[in-house]
């Protein structure tokens, strides 16, 4: 897949993701491949149709970082939380939202790290939970990685 997207070959890769979303279950690791593949990419599109039809719950944590990222910087915002709400109602997803929440909110593009406080800060509320200290830490060094020392302190205390 990776080769007809950077050959530009829409055809081909219309044609490799229908037969990904296929009905059948042996195609669901050929369906996070591709997922995996135009998270990478800049082809919106094909990542839509994909997302549409994944099972997020099913999804390795590390596959779900990329997918979360891509849905970042891609602004996909109604996707994050769709995804979200999923993996709290999952047992096995629920120890990784921390991850996901920050994954996607980091990659936002031209967001100002106050925005991000509140970005995160909004999501755990939405889902009715308390940020875990993993998730605040990460958050802590996002801030001190942008320069905005007084904003990580204001978490911290």
């Amino acid at each position: 897949m990776l080769m007809w997207i950077k050959l530009g070959d829409q055809k081909k890769i219309h044609a490799l993701c229908d037969v990904s979303i296929g009905d059948g279950q042996g195609k669901s690791k050929l369906l996070v491949n591709y997922l995996l593949a135009f998270c990478d990419s800049d082809q919106k599109a094909e990542l839509l149709q994909l997302l549409n039809v994944v099972d997020i719950t099913r999804i390795s944590s590390s596959c779900s970082a990329s997918i979360f990222k891509a849905l970042g910087r891609l602004s996909l915002d109604s996707f994050a939380e769709k995804f979200i709400f999923a993996l709290k109602t999952c047992d096995s997803g629920a120890k990784d939202i921390g991850s996901c929440i920050f994954n996607y909110i980091a990659s936002i593009p031209n967001l100002e790290v106050e925005d991000a406080i509140l970005e995160f800060k909004s999501f755990y509320m939405k889902l009715d939970l308390t940020p875990s200290s993993p998730s605040f830490e990460r958050l802590v060094t996002y801030c001190y990685q942008c320069g905005k020392e007084h904003q990580a302190l204001e978490l911290v205390y």
